[in-house]
């Protein structure tokens, strides 16, 4: 039964949960960006003419001093879908919330929407909070991307519906071995099948046994591979062929998060997302359903965690 406003499914009033620093690993604390510009500028591409459009948002919260307008660097497929992530990072920017992020090992006590009170910390922390969003992992280790790089990316390729955000974590968290690799692993041997052979080919690799298969294995939490991806991600992401000459930078965690949500956007795979076509999904992530069924639970984690109903 959920539990509501720190009460029992039977009403019962519970007590704030009190978490002492020793109670507790990292924690972040962290006020969200106020009127941080005075407008967004997205861009669009005509698809008549090819050339770039702008479209601005303006900020109706606008103190004196603000920066000038900020441009976001991604090019949108269409003027609507500009709009639409114009209108979303303002909103972000606008944001006067303070956010605090604990991490401890252990606990069954700490649900969302109970009280929690965070004593002897630092001035500005210590408070009462009401929990938003609670994550429950088994592991014994860290993942390598932060929530931050997530929450942010997902946002700007409009991964923003329940059923999309579930489909998508679900997704990465198979290539990723749940936030631990954003690099393929295997030796010279298995990476051998990227580097000739008709696979090769069809990345964009070289069919000469130069290495390109290993310098372009699978990397981010999506596993962009060969050539030929890589090339796209660069043009995509940064405007340049960077990707071809640094590959590695897709092992960085922003560049990770940010490569994954691209190749989710290009292959318009929120369509499917929104039609719980989920074998879909997998075949143009994968090729093929290799593991299938590791994809489904992590795809029934996240629909319940994000209340998805499965019917």
């Amino acid at each position: 039964m959920p539990r509501q406003g720190s009460q029992t499914a039977s009403g019962k009033s519970l007590r704030p949960v009190v978490l002492g620093r020793g109670d507790l690993s990292p924690y972040q604390f962290r006020f969200g960006d106020r009127n941080t510009q005075k407008a967004v500028r997205t861009k669009h591409q005509d698809k008549k003419t090819g050339a770039l459009q702008v479209v601005e948002l303006g900020n109706d919260e606008l103190p004196d001093g603000l920066p000038a307008a900020h441009t976001d660097r991604h090019i949108y497929p269409n003027k609507s879908a500009a709009e639409q992530a114009a209108k979303a990072r303002l909103a972000a920017f606008n944001r006067s919330t303070a956010g605090v992020r604990l991490e401890m090992a252990g606990r069954t006590d700490v649900f969302a929407e109970r009280l929690i009170v965070v004593p002897g910390m630092k001035s500005g922390l210590d408070g009462e909070y009401l929990a938003e969003a609670v994550e429950q992992i088994i592991s014994n280790k860290r993942p390598v991307i932060e929530r931050a790089f997530l929450e942010a990316t997902m946002a700007h390729r409009q991964i923003d519906t329940p059923k999309r955000q579930a489909a998508f974590l679900a997704q990465v968290g198979h290539e990723s071995g749940q936030l631990q690799y954003v690099r393929e692993l295997g030796g010279d041997q298995y990476l051998s099948k990227y580097d000739t052979g008709s696979l090769a080919s069809r990345l964009g690799n070289t069919p000469a046994p130069d290495g390109d298969g290993q310098r372009y294995r699978g990397r981010g939490l999506i596993q962009v591979t060969g050539r030929n991806n890589y090339l796209r991600c660069s043009l995509a992401l940064f405007g340049d062929e960077r990707l071809l000459r640094t590959p590695e930078l897709l092992e960085l965690p922003q560049w990770a998060a940010e490569s994954a949500a691209w190749f989710w956007w290009v292959r318009e795979l929120n369509v499917l997302a929104d039609r719980d076509e989920f074998e879909t999904i997998t075949r143009k992530i994968n090729g093929g359903l290799n593991g299938l069924q590791d994809r489904l639970q992590l795809w029934e984690r996240a629909r319940a965690l994000l209340c998805v109903s499965s019917t």
